[in-house]
């Protein structure tokens, strides 16, 4: 099992957070805005989470201030899944991901093609993880630009380009 490593203010709104491996790099609140994360301690969490772990977070132009975590897990080797600007579609997608059924060694391309569907801006359908699970592990198509892919016409989940279904 691998874990994802997620920021508290994601996380902090997401349904499935109750995960047991959804490993959460706390975040302050400070009249009514989500403070900068601290590098030190992000450093900390990705450390102790292992090669294994996956970062999900949202690129740096939506959340400026937790910019260090996907930094930071690229540096460190870590997978980055990239999340939707949008935290309501964030927090979905974390929700969804954290599920059991989610796990497994496709983890990560069905994170992506997860991150790309909530990226879309059109509604998820009313299916239980394990089913779209199984419908994100036969939906993944490489993307055309990176060694990452997603969802056929939806947002890469490593660099955010729309996915062609043509190999890098």
């Amino acid at each position: 099992m691998s874990a994802i490593v997620v920021e508290g203010g994601v996380a902090s709104s997401a349904v499935g957070a109750a995960s047991l491996d959804l490993v959460v790099v706390p975040r302050s609140r400070r009249r009514g805005r989500w403070q900068r994360l601290d590098a030190d301690v992000v450093v900390t969490i990705l450390s102790v989470a292992g090669r294994e772990a996956i970062v999900m977070a949202r690129a740096a132009g939506a959340d400026p201030d937790a910019a260090c975590l996907p930094a930071l897990g690229r540096i460190m080797g870590t997978p980055v899944v990239r999340l939707p600007d949008s935290e309501a579609a964030a927090s979905w997608a974390v929700a969804v991901a954290s599920h059991p059924d989610f796990d497994g060694h496709d983890r990560r391309h069905r994170l992506e093609v997860l991150v790309g569907a909530a990226a879309s801006g059109r509604s998820a359908p009313a299916l239980r993880p394990g089913v779209l699970a199984r419908w994100a592990t036969r939906s993944w198509r490489p993307c055309g630009r990176c060694a990452g892919g997603g969802l056929m016409g939806c947002p890469c989940g490593r660099c955010g380009v729309p996915v062609s279904g043509v190999g890098a």
